[in-house]
């Protein structure tokens, strides 16, 4: 049993990989949050595809330094329906799905 939920994502940042470790709330209205494990300092590149793999939106983050980032996504613009997080940084990525629902 996991007695702190809350702090799953510093937890595994400690491990030194990159990942997503979460993306909440899912279903989301207006925005979405990610916790994106980073091992070491450098860049991190994230996407808003659609569910086909069409780049929506994306953001860089620059000297981001290791550890969890948190970053907040605007959904306003987006129609319900099934859509993928996807971060990048140096040679390693990682997807994560969510759902878009009306408020």
């Amino acid at each position: 049993q996991d007695i702190e939920p809350e702090n799953n994502a510093t937890c595994n940042s400690l491990i030194n990989e990159f990942f997503i470790a979460s993306v909440f709330p899912s279903p989301a209205s207006d925005y979405v949050y990610a916790d994106i494990s980073v091992p070491d300092e450098g860049n991190v590149y994230i996407s808003v595809l659609s569910r086909e793999g069409k780049e929506l939106k994306k953001e860089i983050i620059e000297n981001v330094e290791a550890g969890t980032l948190r970053i907040k996504m605007d959904l306003r613009s987006l129609s319900e329906g099934l859509y993928l997080i996807r971060a990048i940084f140096e040679d390693k990525s990682d997807i994560y799905r969510f759902v878009k629902v009306k408020e």
